[in-house]
């Protein structure tokens, strides 16, 4: 087996490309529409890693893995369908928690509180 590591100028073309893909007003309305039958656990997960992922000093591989991870949540179509009561959810919060856990290191008191001012907005 070789070595199948990317280079820093490798996932900075991907990401690059990912992010034309990616569309962050599809995630504000995303959370503006659906937020509430996501729910808070789940969408609590998915703000702290955007704000994280605003985060200047996040490595490039991390921030792929949140778009990712983001973008995966706001599509419309899933391993598992959203409007499957109970778990129509779970593959969108196990891809969530895939990218939380290289993003942990930089999810400090301050993307905490963005997060939770904005499930303040949304949750009343």
């Amino acid at each position: 087996m070789g070595d199948n590591k990317f280079t820093d100028a490798e996932v900075r073309e991907s990401v690059n490309k990912y992010q034309k893909k990616y569309d962050e007003r599809g995630f504000w309305n995303f959370v503006k529409k659906t937020g509430k039958a996501v729910g808070e656990p789940i969408l609590r997960r998915a703000l702290e890693l955007y704000y994280a992922m605003t985060r200047q000093d996040m490595p490039i591989h991390a921030k792929l893995e949140i778009m990712g991870a983001l973008a995966y949540l706001v599509m419309p179509l899933d391993l598992i369908p959203d409007f499957i009561p109970v778990v129509g959810w779970t593959d969108d919060a196990a891809a969530l928690a895939f990218a939380y856990t290289s993003a942990q290191a930089y999810i400090d008191d301050l993307v905490k509180e963005e997060a939770d001012k904005k499930l303040k907005e949304i949750f009343g």
